[in-house]
């Protein structure tokens, strides 16, 4: 028996083959995938590990659709259909690949720029659509991650969640990722993964006491890793905001990143408490820095000129979020070449607000779209953040120019 199974994901549908491939069936996926192009125009990537055998008819039938679309990609050929394929002298006439995430990736890159995988676990602090205040939710989700950090297996749970995420990822249709660890632990999981991208070690000190050995620590994780880097994945640095991390060691960690030449990127400008914060010094998060006695000094400007006035932009930096943001500080991204990566669903329901995307664009800032993580937004799937996006910024920014986003190679 043999069963067809589709998944349209963007430019790409995803074929899923098992069973017998012979004269009737052929047929009948034939007659299917030519009206599935015909109408979608996209690029067939047939899934045949399940394939136990392959007749002429079959090859006949694969052969047909190659030369319909022009863009067949066979993916994961069982040994038998491997070996029909040698005998036949076909098997330098298909484009074929060992996994289909190595076949669409030959297709078009499906980005989604920002994700905590190792936090995939926190799942359940996700607030409902009615949203929770940004402070109050990162509050929370630091209580837990202490707890999940204390426990005598904490390690487990996290390259556990790493590899949960990455599976969902791949399931979503991504391709390429950009992932924030704050223990490496998702860093050897996505190098095995055959995604592309970066995944950034990160590194944080309210006080100046740790500064030293927070960027020791994350200096080592990423020298252990950079000489092991393939399949595309790339090993970049994260400070994590403006508010969390103090002036030694954006010092020491904007030195290392500019003589090492390493992808970076900060989150910044995500809520208003952020922003009434460094640049006023009040509100929520004035309450919250005395209550935990950070001693980062208090900049009284915007967070973006915050990160001028660092030298971060003139890395040109990956910025999360950048919804808190004014003009100027787009202008200043703009001027320094930097990217923003923009994550509606999690500012939605975190009560960040919205960003000003169609002003990004106009000033021709590169904008990925992203998920964060799950514990503020309710998927890993780049494309729902896509339809949010569209509605989000309706009347603002059209749908095709949200959708091309997707297709960005980080």
């Amino acid at each position: 028996m043999t069963q067809v199974t589709l998944k349209r994901r963007g430019p790409i549908t995803l074929v899923t083959v098992s069973g017998r491939l012979d004269g009737t069936a052929a047929d009948a996926l034939y007659r299917e995938l030519a009206q599935d192009y015909e109408t979608r125009h996209a690029a067939l990537l047939l899934d045949l590990s399940g394939v136990d055998y392959l007749s002429g008819a079959g090859l006949r039938a694969l052969r047909r659709l190659n030369e319909l679309t022009d863009n067949l990609r066979l993916a994961s050929p069982s040994d038998r259909v491997r070996e029909v394929l040698q005998i036949s002298g076909l098997d330098t006439a298909f484009n074929h690949y060992d996994t289909p995430l190595a076949a669409a990736r030959s297709v078009n890159a499906v980005t989604n720029a920002h994700t905590h995988l190792e936090l995939t676990w926190a799942a359940s602090l996700c607030p409902r659509m009615a949203g929770q205040p940004f402070l109050e939710w990162i509050q929370g989700l630091v209580r837990a991650n202490m707890r999940v950090r204390e426990s005598a297996d904490y390690t487990t749970v996290f390259r556990h969640a790493a590899e949960a995420g990455i599976a969902a990822l791949i399931e979503a249709g991504t391709t390429h990722v950009g992932d924030i660890t704050a223990s490496g632990l998702s860093i050897e999981p996505l190098l095995e993964s055959g995604l592309a991208g970066v995944v950034y070690m990160e590194a944080l000190a309210p006080w100046s006491k740790i500064a030293d050995e927070r960027f020791e620590r994350a200096r080592d994780v990423i020298e252990r890793w950079r000489s092991k880097e393939r399949n595309g994945m790339r090993i970049g640095l994260t400070l994590h905001a403006p508010y969390t991390v103090h002036p030694d060691l954006w010092r020491k960690a904007l030195d290392y990143a500019r003589a090492e030449q390493l992808p970076l990127c900060i989150h910044v400008a995500e809520s208003p408490e952020e922003y009434q914060y460094l640049k006023a010094g009040t509100g929520a998060m004035a309450v919250h820095q005395a209550n935990i006695a950070s001693d980062i000094p208090v900049p009284y400007t915007t967070p973006v000129r915050y990160l001028e006035d660092l030298g971060a932009l003139a890395l040109k930096p990956l910025l999360a979020h950048a919804v808190q943001v004014d003009a100027d500080d787009i202008r200043r991204i703009q001027a320094s070449g930097s990217q923003v990566v923009h994550c509606p669903r999690s500012n939605l329901r975190l009560c960040c607000g919205r960003m000003p995307l169609e002003q990004f664009l106009a000033q021709s800032v590169p904008v990925y779209l992203g998920t964060d993580s799950l514990s503020s937004s309710p998927s890993l799937d780049v494309f729902e953040e896509a339809e949010t996006a569209v509605a989000l910024h309706h009347g603002q920014v059209t749908a095709e120019t949200i959708e091309r986003l997707l297709y960005r190679p980080l």
